[in-house]
């Protein structure tokens, strides 16, 4: 796990901070094991005042994001989220993403938008990563299916899994990066590994929720900060609160609630139209059509943006490069 001091998407340096916890079942379940210094119990919530970027000052590295996924949803990470999060039930968990009307209805919204701008017959074949089982990829006629996934879980029918981008024969038409990008800690360097999925002229389907953490107001700073600090001292009182916390949080909706706080839990990344364009941009990609809608996920509806965009071109007609 590493700090960051720089914003993540335009590495400019004019921040804003807000004290956050970092979530008790994340320290329990990805942070913690034999060899390694205990977890922090705390985090800042960043916004980039250049770009709008809002994101959590810590990283999780290749083993804490391996410790986290594989097995998602499984058994042991249920009970144990369930045991620090008693709101987080077996309903939820089993559902997530995975309801049959959902899944039908975001395969149209995102065929629909790709349809609109390429037309029906320019995708032959597609690339879910980190897709699950691939069950999302929309039905185009006759397209070969592929879903890179690393908590090990079965593909769809149809669905062909991929370990590595490597391990494509041909470069695809699109790669899908549906509610991946607010888990990892460098999206910069995701978006561009995946220009080389889709050769020279493909294109890039990503979808994020619309989920930034409401913050306080400037005159609670101070009060923000005690509390955070009292709360972190006990992890008791921190279990306690934090199962309080989030839930009266998220009911309140736009509202910032006093002695409640944000916490770093597997969403690191918070985009916006304005800072998901600058990454893509950073990374080599050209936004064609930007959409945003609302998703019924689990018992809240989730508003996401969705985002269609093809391999950045120069002026000589050769692929742009991602910038340093």
């Amino acid at each position: 796990m590493r700090r960051i001091t720089s914003c993540l998407v335009c590495s400019g340096d004019a921040l804003v901070g807000t004290p956050a916890i970092v979530a008790p079942f994340i320290r329990e379940y990805a942070l913690g094991g034999a060899g390694r210094p205990d977890p922090p119990t705390q985090a800042l919530l960043l916004t980039c005042t250049s770009c709008d970027m809002v994101f959590y000052d810590l990283r999780y590295d290749d083993d804490e994001i391996a410790a986290l996924y594989t097995g998602y949803r499984g058994e042991r990470y249920f009970e144990l989220r369930h045991r620090f999060e008693p709101l987080y039930t077996r309903k939820y968990n089993d559902i997530m993403g995975r309801q049959p009307a959902a899944v039908d209805t975001r395969k149209r919204t995102v065929k629909a938008l790709i349809c609109a701008e390429l037309g029906d017959d320019a995708i032959t074949s597609v690339l879910d990563f980190g897709g699950d089982k691939g069950q999302f990829i929309p039905d185009f006629e006759g397209a070969a299916r592929y879903v890179l996934e690393v908590s090990d879980v079965q593909p769809a029918p149809g669905v062909t899994s991929v370990s590595r981008l490597e391990d494509l024969r041909d470069p695809v038409d699109l790669v899908m990066l549906a509610h991946v990008l607010e888990h990892v800690s460098d999206p910069i360097a995701l978006l561009a590994e995946l220009t080389a999925a889709v050769g020279d002229r493909g294109y890039l389907y990503v979808e994020v929720p619309l989920d930034r953490p409401k913050m306080p107001p400037p005159w609670a700073g101070r009060l923000q900060t005690s509390w955070v600090d009292v709360v972190t001292r006990n992890p008791r009182v921190t279990v306690a609160v934090d199962a309080v916390s989030t839930p009266v949080r998220v009911l309140a909706g736009g509202r910032w609630i006093p002695f409640t706080f944000p916490r770093q839990h597997e969403h690191l990344n918070f985009f916006c139209p304005q800072s998901l364009s600058c990454a893509l941009e950073r990374a080599g990609w050209q936004t064609i059509v930007q959409k945003q809608y609302n998703h019924s996920t689990g018992p809240l509806g989730l508003s996401v943006l969705g985002v269609l965009a093809r391999r950045a071109v120069s002026a000589s007609g050769i692929p742009s490069q991602a910038a340093p």
